[in-house]
């Protein structure tokens, strides 16, 4: 029986970037394991004229492709979550929204049978207490919301949204609360998602194996993962085959995917490589620090605030 649900992608991108090829990727996994399923691309016309010279493979893959013309000064981040926000008023039907870096590994079918009128899972598979992410209740308070005991906060990277009028007003409030986080200088959707949801309380939790968040909460899903989420961290999490730019750098040059790449999607839940340690417990609160985002984002700075960390450790140590 045919697939009933589409599969859509939202894809923003040039030559300055690698979006062509994640998206290239992600599509050709949900078609490996979803052959029946109609899947549908949605593009900003800048990036649709790129879609040529070695940018054509994508369009073998997709049944179909929706070009949305934005204002020319939009940075492509914006055009991407403008285009995002806006799926249900493009898309016509039910459909399972998943971001371009992710690659799936198994059959969606039963996406089908979904009842919830929208179902995502939750941000780093865990409560909004126990995620103690200081930068989400910043952005939330920055969109004028409050976050409260039971208040569930989403992951935007995989949702499912049947075709409803209430889904309809729903991503219509989602793109004017997104707008706004603009106006005061925060360019994320998922506190506007979150803020949106507090209002309407339409979405319901999916199993995480929908939105796998590999390296943040998901090992538990991870052996019956149907969807598997690498964040765009390139440089930061390579150990992960396709979160690796060199990888991706090597599909540009081929401009086409070889049974070699199609054997590694396949067999994706293994292509783990390089060096890498698990962190749990108190060491989380370290990978989520600001000493840690220094470390990754300006290491010359964090040279000089380990500098004096460490004579306070010799302090602290001789006065203990």
């Amino acid at each position: 029986m045919k697939m009933k649900t589409k599969i859509v992608y939202v894809l923003v991108s040039d030559s300055s970037d690698y979006y062509y090829e994640q998206a290239l990727i992600s599509v050709t996994s949900a078609r490996m394991w979803n052959s029946d399923a109609e899947i549908v691309v949605v593009v900003d016309d800048r990036t649709n004229v790129t879609l040529t010279d070695g940018r054509e493979a994508l369009g073998n893959v997709v049944q179909q492709k929706i070009v949305v013309n934005l204002p020319p000064e939009m940075n492509k981040k914006r055009r991407s979550r403008i285009l995002k926000t806006s799926l249900r008023e493009l898309v016509v039907g039910d459909f399972l929204y998943i971001d371009t870096d992710t690659v799936v590994c198994d059959s969606l079918a039963e996406i089908d049978n979904f009842c919830c009128e929208i179902g995502a899972v939750l941000d780093q598979h865990t409560t909004l207490q126990r995620m103690r992410d200081y930068q989400v209740l910043e952005r939330v308070q920055l969109l004028g919301g409050t976050i409260e005991d039971g208040d569930t906060y989403y992951n935007g990277g995989v949702f499912y949204v049947k075709d409803t009028s209430r889904t309809h007003i729903f991503f219509r409030d989602w793109r004017m609360l997104y707008e706004q986080g603009l106006d005061k200088g925060m360019d994320r959707d998922q506190p506007a998602l979150f803020l949106c949801n507090k209002k309407h309380q339409l979405i319901e939790s999916l199993n995480g194996v929908y939105n796998c968040l590999i390296f943040s909460g998901g090992l538990p899903f991870l052996a019956d993962a149907k969807i598997l989420h690498a964040f765009n961290g390139f440089g930061f999490s390579d150990f992960f085959l396709f979160n690796d730019v060199s990888y991706y750098k090597k599909i540009r040059e081929q401009e086409s995917l070889t049974e070699e790449d199609l054997q590694l999607i396949k067999s994706c839940r293994k292509q783990f490589v390089g060096e890498y340690s698990l962190l749990y417990g108190k060491q989380l609160g370290y990978a989520k620090s600001v000493l840690f985002h220094l470390y990754n984002e300006n290491r010359s700075f964090f040279q000089f605030v380990e500098s004096i960390g460490k004579v306070l450790l010799r302090l602290q140590r001789h006065f203990k």
